[in-house]
């Protein structure tokens, strides 16, 4: 209500010739006399209690309203610094077993924290079950403490499965083959289902696992 009654009081000041004839220069001066507002011309206005950031004299900056130069990150900092290799896990899964959603997402859970099962595992646990000491690599502990970055690819057969399986052996990556029991679907039949390679550098993995399609 406050700013409509601030707007009537600006049009009440302008007579009939004002508003036939509405010259920018007439406008800015009732609206700052009615408003107590500064307007620059091609700028927004400062109004009363916007905080200090937008409290700024804006008439000497181009068009968009930027931010004094003083006060504008300075992009091109860091350029020459080299960037971080970025940190992945890839699960590769069989689409040919067409097995339910729920079966697959097991399947590649299991696939995805067998490496750390192992950890815990390689640690060893007191009597109350704590695992007072995990052993991990720097890449290991790189993943865990920023993205935990997953993708997902498939594969068409259990063939293709082994073939991803020991071209990740011989790239000397980390990776667990996952076959399942088969006690709820394949029949009883023990079932190669899925495998997990590290996580490790997306530039190790991806000559391995890059020509795949995303699940």
């Amino acid at each position: 209500m406050r700013r409509v009654s601030q707007v009537g009081a600006v049009a009440a000041e302008r007579g009939p010739k004002d508003l036939a004839h509405p010259g920018p220069a007439r406008v800015r001066g009732i609206t700052q006399r009615v408003l107590g507002i500064r307007l620059q011309a091609g700028d927004p206005a400062t109004w009363p209690g916007q905080p200090d950031h937008l409290r700024q004299d804006l008439s000497s900056e181009r068009p968009g309203f930027l931010p004094p130069a003083r006060s504008r990150p300075q992009y091109g900092t860091h350029v020459d610094q080299p960037a971080e290799r970025a940190v992945k896990q890839v699960i590769v899964i069989r689409r040919d077993l067409r097995m339910r959603r729920g079966k697959e997402i097991a399947q590649g859970a299991h696939a995805s924290t067998a490496w750390l099962r192992q950890r815990v595992l390689q640690g060893g646990l007191t009597p109350a079950g704590v695992a007072e000491h995990v052993p991990f690599s720097a890449i290991e502990l790189d993943w865990l403490q920023t993205s935990n970055r997953k993708v997902t690819v498939k594969v068409g057969s259990e063939a293709e499965l082994l073939a991803v399986y020991e071209n990740a052996l011989q790239a000397g990556l980390m990776v667990h083959l996952i076959t399942d029991g088969g006690l709820t679907e394949f029949g009883g039949v023990p079932t190669r289902t899925c495998l997990a390679i590290g996580p490790d550098y997306d530039d190790r993995i991806d000559p391995v696992t890059g020509d795949l399609e995303l699940y």
